[in-house]
């Protein structure tokens, strides 16, 4: 019955994340295929920069869980709830300043690449507003709502696409700054409709949150801290790559980051369901062994994935982005056991956010920091693209096995909290 239920919940959360990695996908492809290498190289970046400052903020949504799900501060939901409004309206409003004031000199002295100023205001800005979006998402979230979390999740992707195809019907010219432009009207529009939805909800416990607002952020901010650190590490090797080869390269190396996006949907929906889970599983020694059985199972079934994705990569990478992009599959292959590095380590990282020492997640992600720019800065001048790739996988390995042994050794409760 528990593995009806776990694989039901991932079914669930699989069919969301799929869809709106479908429509991610489809959008590439319609970029890779029609504006070529060189612009699909763009939009790597674009979207590079955009994930990463539109998911920092997730560790906002992880602590609203993590406090909202204890079980003597269920009543206070709606007060956590507030708390992460405010908290990520004042990240929206550090990342509008940071594009203005430092956009230029971002493109210019980091990237080495000054035409990039408006895509790069761009994807901040557009990141800023995801982030507003994903406060609707991880409401339901918290409360096991996985069918509302899995219906909600495509519709930024769904949207994006069908603009996308406009275009190319309108025989519009794909460039930096129109992708940049989509994405923002469509990141407003649906950060206006979550916030519609969540404030009349939340506003009259104001009071109550400004109590509350100092243990949230203590906890929160080491995890935004460690998410930063995480996910510049994640994106590091397109950012080097930026600076050091063209756009062209990276739009190759692009379309191999693709090809593994298609194992991390497991990962993903893992995720989802880890946080609100971890929670009792730091606490209860039965719900820890049940939890562990619940990682041992998605695990299986994503390494059975990677493997028949991996057996039929020449044809899907000819079938879906061309013959232009068919000798990456090498590169493909390291990414997609980079991605099982990640998934297999998923689960304990969830534990330590919600366990009693959330800070080692900080220490991790430097050390991933600090191992893939070793790596990257001494592997892409010798075997280029190629050589980014088993960088970001080494570092991975290595992460994983760190946060598997932390969380073990300090996330694992007593027996005697079962009685």
């Amino acid at each position: 019955m528990m593995l009806k239920k776990q694989i039901a919940d991932l079914g669930v959360s699989l069919f969301g994340l799929a869809a709106a990695r479908v429509f991610s996908l489809l959008s590439s492809v319609l970029i890779a295929r029609v504006a070529g290498a060189a612009t699909f190289g763009e939009y790597s970046f674009f979207i590079s920069v955009f994930v990463l400052l539109s998911e920092v903020p997730n560790a906002i949504d992880t602590t609203f869980i993590r406090f909202s799900n204890y079980k003597n501060e269920i009543e206070l939901t709606e007060s956590y709830q507030l708390i992460s409004i405010i908290i990520k309206l004042l990240y929206v409003f550090f990342i509008i300043l940071i594009s203005f004031f430092l956009g230029e000199a971002l493109a210019v002295n980091v990237f080495n690449k000054p035409g990039i100023e408006g895509m790069l205001k761009g994807s901040m800005l557009a990141a800023s507003f995801m982030c507003l979006h994903t406060l609707i998402i991880s409401s339901y979230q918290q409360k096991h709502k996985f069918k509302h979390v899995s219906f909600i999740r495509p519709v930024p992707g769904m949207f994006i696409f069908i603009v996308f195809v406009y275009i190319e019907f309108n025989d519009l010219s794909f460039s930096g700054d129109l992708i940049s432009n989509v994405y923002i009207y469509v990141t407003a529009l649906l950060a206006c409709i979550s916030l519609i939805i969540l404030i009349p909800k939340t506003i009259y416990r104001y009071r109550e949150s400004i109590g509350l607002m100092y243990g949230f952020i203590k906890v929160a901010s080491v995890l935004v801290l460690s998410s930063i650190v995480g996910l510049i590490a994640s994106r590091l090797d397109v950012f080097v790559m930026t600076s050091s080869m063209t756009f062209e390269e990276i739009g190759q190396y692009g379309v191999a980051i693709r090809m593994s996006i298609l194992v991390s949907l497991i990962t993903a929906a893992m995720t989802t369901i880890y946080v609100p889970k971890a929670s009792a599983a730091s606490k209860n020694y039965k719900e820890f062994i049940n939890y562990l059985y619940m990682m041992l199972t998605y695990s299986v079934v994503q390494t059975i994935l990677a493997l028949i994705i991996i057996y039929k990569l020449d044809f899907l990478l000819f079938f879906i982005f061309g013959s232009e992009y068919i000798d990456v599959k090498g590169v493909a292959v390291i990414l997609i056991v980079q991605v099982l590095f990640e998934a297999y380590s998923r689960g304990f990282q969830a534990l330590i956010q919600c366990g009693p020492k959330p800070h080692v997640i900080f220490y991790g992600a430097v050390i991933r920091l600090i191992l893939s720019a070793m790596l990257l800065i001494y592997l892409i001048p010798l075997y280029g693209v190629i050589g980014g790739a088993i960088s970001v996988a080494i570092t991975s390995g290595v992460v994983a096995l760190l946060i598997m042994w932390v969380a073990i050794k300090d996330c694992t409760p007593a027996k005697l909290t079962t009685v």
